[in-house]
């Protein structure tokens, strides 16, 4: 059992290091409660968190914070707290989401800083953790992530820049774009609409490819002919390429039904959405489907957004 000097300590710490306090206050508060939780019996610690005076959602909140800081190491967490908001609410959303180090190259970024509204602190943790989902409208760039063209990298006539060399001073160029959470990429004779256009091309033919994963030949071989008739079907391919009325339609009347058509078919039905946004020709159709998108993967199927971000990791688009 913990001493009470151990506890004396702990509550002199909390009473000198309020919760509505600077960040540097908060974070220290936040500190004590994990490692008072690590280090006193049960018993003793629901003690100390009644002796504590705080509330138990703001109780339970700094205790994530300091449990994802303990390790820290003190002079990086010594720098980041100048940069980091004094809000225990603001702290929370982002500790309990990010890594220290997601955190710390956001502070490099000028993303994340002292002044940040939680409103603006949520938005920067939908864009790390759903960057194709949460894209807003603007300049889009690979697979509709917001992006803004900061510099371009000339070289004059007169300077030689080739082999090993070129290879060098590009490897030293992305190595710093990395550290800053930045994009390089080689320059092309080619317009921002073509580029645009190829990406969605190359978009398009992923998304279908995940649909003819999820909706196979030899399932639709096995369905009712008198459905298929229903739709005018003949093929898979007909299905995968339908409207997207058709293809929730035939889905539906297969045997699912509208209750469990998103337990059995929301990841075809989310393939299907992205393919669809690829595949328009016009912005406001495009910009329907990602919200379609954003709205379905912002509701309580936790699962189909986890998916969904797992599938486009795992093939190095996002």
């Amino acid at each position: 059992m913990a001493e009470p000097k151990t506890i004396a300590n702990a509550l002199k710490i909390a009473e000198e290091n309020p919760s509505k306090g600077t960040a540097r206050q908060i974070i220290n508060l936040s500190i004590s409660i994990a490692k008072s939780k690590n280090e006193m019996d049960k018993s003793v610690f629901s003690l100390y968190k009644e002796k504590i005076n705080l509330s138990d959602k703001i109780f339970s909140k700094l205790k994530v914070i300091g449990e994802a800081l303990i390790d820290a190491p003190e002079a990086d967490l010594r720098e980041a707290t100048k940069h980091l908001p004094a809000s225990y609410n603001s702290l929370h959303l982002l500790f309990s989401n990010l890594s220290f180090g997601e955190i710390q190259t956001g502070i490099k970024g000028r993303c994340i800083t002292k002044d940040i509204s939680y409103r603006k602190t949520n938005n920067y943790v939908k864009q790390i953790k759903h960057p194709a989902i949460f894209a807003t409208d603007g300049d889009k760039g690979r697979w509709s992530i917001k992006e803004e063209h900061i510099w371009s990298i000339t070289r004059r006539e007169e300077i030689t820049l080739e082999g090993k060399a070129l290879e060098e001073c590009e490897a030293s160029i992305r190595k710093i774009c990395k550290e800053y959470n930045l994009d390089l990429r080689r320059a092309k004779d080619v317009s921002v609409a073509t580029i645009r256009g190829e990406e969605r091309r190359v978009k398009a033919a992923f998304w279908r490819k995940r649909l003819e994963e999820l909706v196979t030949h030899k399932w639709f071989a096995e369905q009712e002919e008198k459905v298929k008739k229903q739709f005018n079907l003949k093929t898979v391919e007909e299905l995968i390429d339908a409207p997207l009325r058709t293809f929730t339609g035939f889905l539906i009347c297969c045997g699912c039904g509208k209750k469990k058509f998103f337990d059995i078919w929301g990841k075809a039905y989310i393939s299907k959405v992205h393919l669809l946004e690829a595949r328009a020709t016009d912005a406001a159709n495009r910009y329907n489907y990602r919200r379609t998108i954003e709205k379905k993967l912002g509701e309580k199927d936790r699962e189909l957004a986890i998916w969904t971000n797992t599938v486009l990791k795992n093939y190095g688009l996002i």
